[in-house]
């Protein structure tokens, strides 16, 4: 599924897939705070007053990353490098005009011996 990503992008795909988590664990928190808030303006109504509850601590669980997760990020985060683009069908015929893989023959410099 990475083919053409290098070791920066697939970086990049794993820190974008984790922040998804984190955006996900945004949203619950955000909703328990609304409903904390409003369950407190209900009790005033109800009673006239004001109570302050004992803030306990809160206990987050993250769920591991999943192959959906990295779908998701790969949709978001594109291979910076693509062995079909024009730049590499240029070195490799660069490459096999001139390079190592081309028909030039490697000959010995007869002058240096």
């Amino acid at each position: 599924m990475s083919e053409g990503y290098n070791g920066s992008d697939l970086k990049n795909l794993c820190t974008t897939a984790a922040y998804r988590l984190v955006r996900e664990l945004k949203k619950q928190e955000r909703l328990k705070d609304q409903k904390r808030k409003k369950k407190e303006a209900e009790r005033k109504n109800l009673d006239g007053s004001s109570t302050k509850n004992e803030a306990g601590e809160r206990v987050i669980t993250m769920r591991p990353l999943n192959r959906e997760d990295l779908r998701e990020a790969m949709s978001q985060v594109a291979a910076s490098f693509s062995s079909e683009g024009a730049r590499m069908n240029e070195l490799k015929q660069w490459n096999n005009l001139y390079g190592e893989g081309g028909s030039r023959k490697k000959e010995q410099l007869s002058y240096f011996l």
